[in-house]
């Protein structure tokens, strides 16, 4: 099935979205919702004391929610490579100690301190005569609910949340920006919810918005730990149906790229890795290439691009950023170098961060996409789960979950 995702402004698509996403949640809070329970004044987390010293899980104090916050009972959270960067004290963006990492995280809202939603202005709905005389609905007039952007959100909501700002997602609970939450509906599970979004969009971002991939384009993703360029396989393959070349650690990565989507797969230690790129594209070069690793392989994957092509940096998970000199781009083909960040449109471009993650939602309940969970950790693992991230040829995502169970 062909498929085609406008990250443009679409009144019926973002409609279609939040429908879908809705299921359920105007009739009664269910059982499960209704059982549950706030929880003491303190919880379990996971903080970080001293740079490149294991997490120590100890009690932590609720803190008082500001306007505009939500506080979630954590069901689950993604360790990503930014949080492990935080750990090691490299990140660009460095918290002061003591803290709590992970910032992807998925459960149900406990507490919100929500401001009060615009009251709305009653209109007289207009109506039209048909033949027989009788009067009938305009064909744009639909119910009032339709019409809602959101409505607020209530405890026991399922959700997803990017706390960027706020981090503390290794945790029982954590207080997020309701600006960076959304909705989820009860058939997606939580530990996929919690490997979903960040990825996902990121790669949207990228190879939709800014590199505008078609189904005739030939794109290299190269690999790396976290699960970004399996993403973006996904991405490019399933839903825009583009040709893919994935470039990856080892040739048992390389097989689970092909069953994700890629045509084909080329590992990062084969000889000649520039001449068999030019192979595969005909010597013509790729339209697109969405780089996740940085180091050698940025400069690998750059020197890949066909005249016009563009470089999507997208991340380095190698923790090397490339040193390419200047001298160097000017006897390549002339090409786009763009870097991609949601925490840039966040910022700047409010509506579409927001879009993006309604976008990975609706892909997912379609069946379109589906993000590969490598593995799940207890939050008391925390440590084992970092060592994990940095040790394996992992190349999905990585999950703490804080069930009892």
């Amino acid at each position: 099935m062909s498929v085609t995702v406008s990250l443009m402004s679409n009144v019926s698509r973002v409609v279609f979205a939040q429908k879908t996403l809705k299921i359920g949640l105007k009739t009664a809070l269910n059982a499960e919702n209704s059982a549950l329970v706030r929880h003491a004044s303190t919880y379990k987390a996971a903080v970080l004391k001293a740079i490149n010293e294991p997490l120590v899980i100890e009690d932590v104090k609720q803190v008082k929610l500001k306007k505009g916050q939500v506080r979630i009972k954590v069901e689950a959270c993604a360790v990503n490579v930014s949080d492990l960067l935080m750990c090691q004290g490299v990140s660009s963006v460095q918290p002061s100690l003591p803290f709590v990492p992970g910032f992807e995280v998925s459960g149900q809202i406990l507490e919100t301190n929500l401001p009060a939603p615009p009251a709305k202005e009653k209109t007289k709905k207009t109506k039209k005569e048909t033949k027989d005389g009788k009067k009938k609905k305009d064909d744009d007039d639909d119910d009032d609910d339709d019409d809602d952007d959101e409505f607020p959100l209530q405890n026991g909501d399922r959700v997803i949340a990017l706390s960027r700002d706020n981090l503390s997602g290794f945790a029982e609970e954590c207080v997020v920006d309701v600006k960076d939450v959304w909705r989820i509906p009860s058939s997606l599970g939580f530990s996929t919810a919690a490997g979903l979004a960040d990825a996902y969009a990121l790669a949207l971002l990228g190879l939709a918005r800014r590199a505008s991939i078609k189904a005739s384009h030939l794109v290299l993703i190269t690999t790396g730990v976290g699960g970004l360029g399996l993403a973006a396989i996904d991405v490019a393959a399933n839903v825009y149906k583009a040709k893919v070349i994935g470039m990856c650690k080892t040739e048992k990565i390389g097989e689970l790229l092909r069953q994700k989507g890629a045509w084909s797969a080329i590992t990062f230690a084969e000889n000649g890795l520039k001449k068999k790129v030019a192979e595969l594209s005909g010597k013509h070069g790729v339209d697109t290439v969405f780089e996740t690793v940085g180091d050698e392989v940025f400069t690998t994957a750059m020197h890949s691009v066909a005249h016009e092509g563009k470089v999507i940096v997208a991340g380095f998970a190698s923790q090397k950023i490339p040193d390419v000199p200047m001298s160097e781009l000017l006897t390549l083909p002339s090409f786009s170098l763009i870097g991609v960040s949601l925490r840039d449109y966040r910022e700047t471009n409010y509506n579409v961060y927001r879009q993006l993650v309604y976008d990975v939602l609706t892909l997912h309940e379609q069946d379109i996409i589906k993000p590969l969970i490598s593995k799940e950790f207890k939050l008391e693992q925390v440590n084992e789960a970092l060592t994990h991230l940095t040790e394996t040829e992992t190349i999905g995502k990585i999950i703490l979950t804080t069930s009892k169970n």
